[in-house]
């Protein structure tokens, strides 16, 4: 067994991690200056902090690696000895996974097969992800009329729902690709909002790249963000447009006739299909203690998303909760979720005509589409309550700018309008 501070001492491991540290923060310190709001960083101390003591928890519990951090440690640890030229072969990995191993690869190559090197990663992609939620939002409030302050509130909302909330800190400090996943698609999301709302080429350029290193890192999920994405942001750019209505619907047909093709070959291609559809939700199903009843090999794929589409919106439902660690993530998990959702309906009211965030309303639907693509490409992979726990965070982090709006914002908005008067917003926009 493999504990977690194994090769700790070496000098090249502490070097390594003091690099790390050091990034980290340089980046961390540019997303709080860029997110106008200094809680942003208090925010980012909080994670960390919350981080380390669950790492520290687990770790007095058992200073071992578990199952899954140990899958990824082994290979990396392998791809270490082929950098390192100790090794002939490459290490081989399941096909669309391979990425996470590499840049674990490189990190043990250069100081030791450490997996608190892949800890200390993971804790500084988690500060990195608050500061992306605080900015993604700020991109959001600039958008609209909102005074300093409430703008500021809203910005320290979404940093501090990213901070602490267990989906999200209950996964980073391990030997596991959940938190470096969440950042890549947060920052795509993000700096694809950014070019839009600044009218500039290289934050789409650098979205591009965030959404090729997902796709190494994670093969269908990184296809699946960038397909959503991209539809929202045709959505979005051509709704800006006074032709707006023709354009969508010209979109609307050249999405189905050259769309479908496309879908067709990428599901030849990662080999998708009703009949593994079935085989490998059954046997998610069947081989976990949280299985979804009722699914089996010989559904359809309609009646697989009977089964599964309300668990991945709602589940767990209370009368499948045990006392078991498992369904309690879940249980947990599935609170955070309903938070975030709530919230982020009432931001989303807010951004309505005459509404108080009218002015962030055109780029409302690139948060909703992407929400909506990952959650429906849930309905066809997860068949158990404990893969849901661990994919079902990736929608919530989606959907945190727009909860910020909600969650810091303490009025309502008056029906047929007259909401420019409500304190803390500037009435000096007419629309």
């Amino acid at each position: 067994m493999v504990e977690v501070t194994q090769n700790i001492g070496r000098f090249e491991a502490l070097a390594l991690i003091a690099i790390l540290i050091v990034a980290g923060l340089a980046l961390a310190a540019h997303l709080v200056r860029t997110s106008d709001c200094r809680k942003v960083a208090t925010a980012m101390v909080a994670a960390v902090i919350v981080d380390v003591a669950i790492r520290l928890t687990t770790y007095t519990i058992n200073p071992r690696l578990l199952a899954d951090e140990l899958f990824w440690h082994t290979l990396a640890s392998a791809a270490a000895r082929y950098f390192r030229g100790e090794s002939a072969m490459a290490t081989s990995s399941v096909e669309g996974k391979d990425g996470y191993v590499w840049v674990l690869g490189a990190l043990y190559a250069a100081g030791g097969a450490t997996p608190l090197l892949a800890i200390v990663l993971n804790i500084m992609a988690h500060v990195l992800l608050v500061g992306v939620a605080a900015r993604s939002t700020r991109i959001l409030v600039d958008q609209s009329d909102l005074s300093a302050p409430v703008a500021s509130r809203t910005v320290a909302a979404a940093a501090y729902l990213t901070a602490i909330l267990p989906s999200f800190t209950w996964w980073t400090p391990n030997v596991l690709r959940e938190t470096i996943t969440l950042l890549l698609i947060a920052s795509a999301v993000m700096l694809a909002t950014k070019s839009l709302a600044s009218g500039r080429a290289y934050p789409m350029v650098l979205a591009a790249g965030c959404l090729a290193l997902l796709t190494w890192i994670r093969g269908t999920l990184g296809i699946s963000v960038t397909l959503a994405l991209m539809a929202a942001l045709m959505f979005v750019w051509f709704g800006r447009s006074r032709y707006h209505a023709l354009l969508r619907f010209v979109s609307l047909v050249l999405l189905v006739l050259i769309g479908m093709p496309i879908v067709v070959a990428i599901t030849a291609f990662l080999d998708i299909s009703a009949d593994n559809i079935a085989i490998r939700t059954a046997e998610l199903s069947e081989t976990a203690s949280s299985g979804f009843t009722g699914l089996g090999s010989s559904l359809d794929v309609g009646s697989i998303v009977r089964i599964i589409a309300p668990r991945v919106a709602f589940g767990p439902f209370p009368w499948e909760l045990t006392t078991s660690g498992v369904m309690l993530l879940a249980a947990v998990e599935l609170a955070c979720w309903l938070l975030v959702l709530f919230f982020a309906w009432r931001g989303i009211r807010l951004t309505k005509p005459r509404g108080i965030l009218h002015g962030s309303r055109w780029l409302i639907p690139i948060y909703i589409v992407v929400a909506f693509a990952i959650l429906f490409g849930l309905m066809f992979t997860v068949g158990n309550y404990g893969i849901l726990a661990r994919f079902r965070p990736i929608p919530t982090i989606v959907l945190v700018p727009l909860a910020g709006l909600g969650f810091a914002w303490p009025f309502r908005t008056r029906e047929g309008g007259g909401s420019s008067r409500e304190p803390g917003f500037s009435s000096h926009r007419s629309n």
